[in-house]
């Protein structure tokens, strides 16, 4: 027989001083107790817990705190509309999952053959859908030989991730840590930028071609789809500005020769009205016949009979 000791506020005061008689407790009692396993739902879906069947069972239960959900087949009425128990291999599912369905679910079994006891520990913890992440990209680099490098943000929640994309692989460059567990992985391949949020339960994930950034890049080596498209472009583009040129020199000729055209008109006029204006003014000439006869009237002094 083993006796201890223990007290509260004061040791010295006797009145605080409590003995308690305990008998010799055996290290070993039959009961393992394996480590604990984490598990992961989905709120709003649910999940099944197992336990390790003995050879013999003799009996099961299973708890949470100090709450008995199950004890041999039969469901406690707390929890009738919460879990659903399989009577064949023993697992108890949790429906609906709630946040205040994190805790510790514990399974124990009893094995007939040696009265032992076998308990499972599961620790649950219900997380949230991962939202869409938010990627920003953003050019540092661009030649026409194809190169190109991008930096990429891509945040989630409480949660970010920056690195620099280029030659077909990203490198990490600044992150903060979620610490609602969310874990962000950023990547480059096939030309392609990707970001990407998950958790244990759900994953999200967005892309955004690098041809619509820069210079389109595959293995180090410039897309030739990316080049064909500039050349097009270009070609198109000098079309259009020899066209427009063609026009707008067209345009000048022609308002060049209408007014040419006008000025040798006015002078055309002018030139008639002058002409017509001398031939009013100019007198006619006395005809041969008239200075004749004019002269014949006339007669000398002295000779009028």
């Amino acid at each position: 027989m083993r006796y201890f000791k223990t007290y509260w506020s004061n040791p010295s005061s006797p009145a605080n001083n409590v003995w308690f008689k305990c008998d010799p407790v055996p290290l070993s009692l039959g009961i393992r107790v394996e480590p604990s396993v984490d598990q992961y739902g989905l709120k709003g879906g649910s999940i099944c817990l197992a336990v390790a069947e003995p050879e013999i069972l003799k009996g099961l239960q299973w708890k949470t705190g100090s709450d008995v959900i199950v004890s041999d087949k039969e469901i406690s009425p707390k929890y009738k509309e919460k879990v659903d128990y399989n009577s064949v291999n023993h697992s108890l599912c949790i429906k609906n999952l709630l946040n205040t369905d994190s805790r510790i679910y514990m399974g124990s079994a009893i094995n007939q053959r040696d009265w032992t006891d076998s308990t499972t520990t599961y620790r649950l913890k219900v997380l949230d859908h991962v939202p869409k992440p938010v990627m920003d990209v953003t050019s540092l680099f661009n030649t026409s030989v194809g190169l190109c490098d991008v930096t990429v943000n891509c945040s989630i929640k409480d949660g970010w991730m920056l690195s620099v994309c280029g030659g077909g692989q990203c490198t990490r460059s600044q992150q903060l840590l979620s610490l609602s567990g969310v874990n962000i992985i950023i990547s480059n391949g096939n030309g392609t930028i990707q970001c990407t949020g998950s958790n244990h339960v759900s994953t999200q994930t967005i892309s955004q071609p690098m041809e619509d950034i820069c210079i389109g890049e595959k293995d180090g080596k410039a897309s030739a789809l990316s080049v064909r498209t500039i050349v097009a472009n270009t070609v198109r583009s000098v079309f259009v500005y020899v066209g427009l040129a063609g026009t707008i020199m067209a345009i000048i000729k022609v308002k060049r020769w209408i007014s040419s055209k006008e000025v040798d008109s006015t002078q055309e006029v002018i030139v008639d009205t002058s002409v017509n204006d001398s031939a009013e003014v100019r007198p006619e000439p006395l005809g041969p016949p008239e200075v004749e006869t004019l002269y014949r009237n006339m007669q000398k002094p002295g000779q009028q009979q």
